[in-house]
């Protein structure tokens, strides 16, 4: 057998001792919540300016903006700022050039094939944050943090980038933690 075999049979006896000696489910689950949170919470910080995140927001954004009629990232625009000279914002906005300029950055990396004019995931995460950005996002834009924190988010947490982007990371933040328990049950 090998290390990693014997060690996940050493958690897996762990567990059961732990159980046996009276201690309950519940509060085994709300542990491993808390210890999975822990190693998640930091996504409310980090940049999420690259990849599908990105995506996603422009994607409610265009939703808001023109229902499925909208759903593709043509026309998404971004800019980038920082309120505190420190952390840097990027802002989307519906521009006026068919391309706009996040189509244009995924030509630039060789990623044409998101020019469809029909996204190809399923709405159902953009209406999502559509409607969180509705409740819990105010009547600013579509922000997210565009700030490479790396190491450094576990000492400092910017006030600015959480409420930035907060309405976006709030979702896929719980559903890590149902799919925790879920794998748990």
């Amino acid at each position: 057998m090998g290390h990693i075999q014997i060690r996940f049979i050493q958690k897996i006896t762990m567990i059961q001792n732990i159980t046996r000696n009276k201690i309950s489910i519940p509060v085994l689950l709300v542990l491993v919540l808390i210890f999975a949170g822990y190693f998640r919470i930091n996504t409310f910080w980090v940049a999420h300016i690259s990849g599908d995140e990105f995506h996603y927001v422009a994607l409610a954004m265009k939703l808001q903006d023109n229902g499925l009629n909208g759903y593709n990232i043509r026309y998404v625009d971004f800019e980038n700022f920082s309120l505190d000279n420190k952390y840097t914002i990027t802002e989307l906005k519906t521009g006026v050039d068919s391309i706009g300029m996040l189509l244009k950055d995924m030509y630039k990396k060789g990623r044409g094939y998101y020019n469809n004019p029909l996204y190809n995931n399923s709405p159902a995460l953009p209406y999502l944050l559509m409607f969180s950005k509705k409740n819990l996002g105010g009547n600013l834009g579509y922000f997210v943090s565009s700030s490479q924190l790396q190491k450094t988010v576990k000492k400092q947490k910017p006030e600015v980038l959480f409420n930035a982007q907060f309405y976006a990371t709030i979702w896929p933040f719980l559903f890590s933690m149902l799919i925790v328990l879920f794998l748990l049950s």
